[in-house]
């Protein structure tokens, strides 16, 4: 957890150091003296150590300017693997729903086939656009019981960090889970374990959009599942 808290200090210093103010950043992460490394002497130790080399193989979480990222057609293809994502829309600026963004969502959304949430946040849960898209409702109910939306495999974050505390702990629970943030000024990712486009999200997701060259693979009958489970909630008068 401090390495990942390390990682996360050093992506928004990145990100800090990049705009929307480019300039020097000062980055302050304790440690305990001595520096140097050693090999662990103990059971315990050595089980840290396989952690820290686990979490040492992963792929670190990125910043990247949102407008012709570098790194667009890594995203790509991470976005083209997925069978059952999940785009999730936390809290966004008032002009989302008017500046390109909610077009540039749903088409995203639209183009994969994946269930979008929306909370009221996000200034694109309520009102028009979206035609087409599976919008799911009740994000926090539905991971709180078993219910086929848990079984995402890419998870699409979009705006600031959703407030869903279940989504947050299932987050906790899955480090491995497959995660790309778009987020406008700042690299906020609470968790530390997601790919993370920081730059105007409209263009951004226009990239990510252009840099897909290759068919949808999401699980329809998932999609329907999802759908179904969110319907029977409203029926029984359970939801937000």
């Amino acid at each position: 957890e401090a390495l990942r808290h390390a990682r996360r200090a050093l992506l928004a210093a990145v990100a800090a150091s990049r705009g929307p103010r480019p300039g020097a950043v000062q980055i302050n992460l304790p440690a305990r003296k001595p520096l140097e490394p050693c090999e662990p002497s103990s059971e315990a130790g050595r089980a840290l150590r396989a952690r820290v080399d686990a979490l040492l193989a992963s792929p670190p979480t990125e910043a990247v300017h949102g407008r012709g990222a570098p790194d667009v057609e890594r995203l790509a293809a991470r976005v083209s693997r997925a069978e059952r994502p999940l785009v999730v829309l936390g809290p966004l600026p008032v002009s989302a729903a008017s500046d390109g963004t909610a077009d540039a969502v749903f088409d995203l959304a639209r183009a994969l086939g994946a269930p979008v949430y929306a909370e009221a946040t996000s200034q694109l849960r309520f009102g028009r656009g979206g035609d087409g898209v599976a919008r799911v409702d009740a994000l926090d109910l539905l991971l709180r019981v078993p219910s086929p939306l848990s079984r995402f495999d890419l998870a699409i974050e979009i705006g600031g960090p959703p407030t869903s505390m279940a989504y947050e702990r299932l987050l906790g629970a899955r480090p491995e889970l497959a995660r790309i943030r778009f987020e406008a000024h700042r690299a906020r990712d609470p968790q530390g374990t997601a790919d993370v486009a920081v730059g105007p999200i409209g263009p951004a997701i226009r990239s990510l959009l252009g840099a897909i060259t290759e068919p949808s693979r999401v699980d329809d009958a998932w999609v329907a599942e999802v759908l179904e489970a969110a319907h029977e909630l409203h029926a029984r008068g359970v939801g937000h």
